[in-house]
């Protein structure tokens, strides 16, 4: 009896790992594995728009797949040229290199999540000037010191000079969102979002920090808007 028993538990042992084996050949020769209602092809595609969370709720065993198809491309942010920052009479600072206007601090007491600060920025105006928005992440990290300054507020950010963010530890929207760029590196270090469409890319002058939150969260607003450059007059 002992020896009957002994030859059939090494029986399911074998069966068990031959059943292992075939269903890992079969995860790999399939690029159309099933997850769920959802293949990797689906997945792949929620992945560049959707929290893995939300993707969960819908392909519930999707979870092998997310991270191979979250990290197959690193898209990092491309910085602008070398801003040429010039103070305006009125106010505002031009970026004569970039073709910016920007204003020269904040919107004082208009903290507001993601879609009311686009709202927000398309409806502002001051004085003659109209057709403000929000900035892209490479724009407003040329706006960035690699070193604390006293701006005119009299604390320190990594701020260029002719700016000034206040008192407040405030942390201001771009426009870059996680499908766009979803790796930076700052002086904290690497930092990888993986939210898609979600999540919006924040700075922070008074850290010198970039970071991402949901376009639900509450954060600050800087204007900035193009200029048009009459190429004929060159």
């Amino acid at each position: 009896i002992f020896i009957f028993m002994l030859v059939k538990k090494c029986f399911f042992k074998q069966i068990f790992l031959l059943s292992t084996i075939i269903a890992l050949i079969i995860f790999v020769i399939t690029p159309s594995l099933a997850f769920g209602n959802c293949n990797k092809e689906d997945v792949c595609k929620m992945a560049n728009k959707m929290s893995p969370f939300s993707i969960l709720d819908q392909c519930p065993e999707s979870a092998p797949i997310i991270g191979q198809c979250k990290s197959s491309a690193r898209l990092n942010v491309n910085d602008l040229p070398t801003p040429g920052f010039v103070s305006l009479e009125g106010g505002g600072i031009r970026d004569l290199k970039n073709n910016l206007l920007w204003m020269q601090t904040e919107i004082p007491n208009e903290k507001k999540n993601f879609n009311d600060a686009i709202r927000f920025a398309k409806s502002y105006s001051i004085g003659n000037q109209a057709n403000w928005r929000l900035p892209t992440l490479p724009e407003l990290k040329s706006l960035m010191s690699k070193t604390r300054l006293r701006t005119r507020s009299g604390k320190r950010s990594y701020l260029l000079a002719p700016f000034d963010d206040g008192v407040q530890w405030n942390q201001y929207w771009t426009t870059t969102d996680c499908n766009s760029v979803n790796f930076i590196s700052d002086k904290y270090g690497k930092k990888h979002c993986q939210e898609g469409e979600s999540s919006v890319w924040f700075v922070n002058f008074k850290l010198g920090a970039i970071g991402w939150n949901f376009k639900k969260s509450i954060n600050q607003i800087w204007l900035v808007k193009d200029i048009q450059v009459d190429r004929t007059l060159n």
